[in-house]
């Protein structure tokens, strides 16, 4: 043994030893560049992802503004239209083109190798739902083509985003055009059992509201904050219940309720415990608050202070808003002799005519005794007049 390792010492390894060895290297090396191939391919491959995944999120971005959903589709909205470029509208109302097919995008190394480009964009089927609506569900199928590099071959994948059109009463010219992102407000809606309508200003009608307070929360402690909602309601509202309006925090005048140009239908009765203002009311019935528990410091009117409403001028006069003729008091001259029945709503003055009934009936009291005794003193005259004259009488 030790004769045999002396000679390989002295004279080195046999051919086919170096061979062998030689082959074995080679088959490690060949397997190291393939493994370094192989991340290089995915490395590039993830890359490609990566570049249509951002394409993709860009043109859900830009298309959630309606201007620039509306000018990218606003001649393409049946089934299989091809779309040649994503529009986004800028601030100063320019368009500028986002997106183009066959325009490349992203790059790794040289060749372009890493980058994809955006092969096609065409609709997929355009579906009416419900039928008969102005409102079409579709998706956008953007078909991307990944460049490889040296042996690999140029592949495909496809992205879709869903995309909504509010078109007309023909239904070929578009109105109105939302991308996928709208989805929050129709949740919203959704969850109030709504109908988000897409064509009328993204109004939710057909609201259901079991409980509902339009005002931000307070911590414990602190302070009611501003209250900045509303809620707006184009149709009926139907409230089975308790509704309440909060006047906190509001400047005098200013109500938390406005109906403009409806009406209030209620089966029982309506309490306002404040002011409220209408432009006119129509009743067959009109109660004022007027039980002794709820009052204090009540005595009969003086003399003096029920014959001021004889200073008071009744007069005709035109509204300036509508050019309507009326009859009745002006709210200063009021003011001067009754201040109590003089209110300040928003900029201008209200009268309390109802409570003027008080100083008239005083008044018309006083009047009817003073009438009642002129009579009896009228009648003693009459009777005196009437009495034969006795002899002795002195003409």
């Amino acid at each position: 043994m030790k004769k045999e390792n002396s000679w390989i010492k002295n004279h080195g390894f046999s051919l086919v030893e170096v061979m062998v060895a030689a082959g074995l290297l080679g088959v490690i090396a060949l397997g190291g560049m393939r493994i370094v191939d192989f991340q290089t391919e995915r490395t590039r491959d993830t890359s490609k992802n990566f570049q249509a995944d951002n394409i993709m999120y860009d043109m859900m971005f830009a298309l959630r503004d309606r201007d620039s959903c509306f000018e990218t589709f606003k001649n393409k909205i049946t089934t299989n239209s091809s779309i040649d470029k994503i529009l986004r509208k800028d601030i100063n109302g320019g368009l500028t083109e986002l997106f183009k097919v066959n325009d490349k995008y992203g790059s790794i190394g040289t060749g372009g190798i890493g980058q994809v480009t955006i092969k096609e964009m065409k609709l997929g089927q355009v579906i009416n739902k419900p039928v008969g609506s102005n409102l079409h569900f579709t998706n956008l199928f953007v078909t991307f083509e990944k460049k490889g590099g040296g042996s690999n071959k140029d592949t495909e994948a496809t992205r879709l985003l869903p995309v909504k059109f509010i078109v007309d009463g023909t239904g070929v010219k578009l109105l109105r055009c939302v991308s996928e992102n709208s989805n929050n407000l129709e949740d919203l809606c959704n969850a109030l059992g709504g109908i988000l309508d897409f064509s009328d200003n993204d109004l939710c009608k057909s609201i259901n509201v079991k409980t509902f307070t339009a005002a931000n929360s307070a911590t414990m402690g602190g302070t009611i904050p501003a209250r900045p909602y509303s809620l707006k309601a184009e149709g009926a509202v139907d409230v089975r219940g308790k509704m309440t309006f909060d006047y906190v925090g509001r400047a005098p005048g200013v109500g938390p309720v406005t109906f403009d140009g409806g009406q209030i239908n209620n089966v029982t009765k309506i309490f306002v415990k404040g002011s409220a203002s209408a432009n006119e009311v129509s009743a067959t019935k009109y109660n004022h608050v007027s039980d002794q528990k709820e009052k204090k410091n009540i005595k009969v009117l003086s003399e003096i202070e029920a014959n001021r409403i004889l200073s008071l001028r009744g007069v005709s006069f035109n509204w300036k808003d509508s050019g309507e003729k009326s009859l009745g008091l002006v709210a200063q001259e009021v003011q001067k002799y009754y201040p109590e029945l003089v209110d300040q709503t928003g900029s201008g003055l209200t009268v309390q005519y109802a409570n003027l009934i008080a100083p008239m009936l005083e008044v018309i009291k006083r009047q009817a005794k003073q009438i009642k005794e002129n009579e009896f003193e009228l009648q003693k005259i009459e009777r005196k007049l009437a009495s034969p004259k006795k002899k002795g009488d002195k003409k």
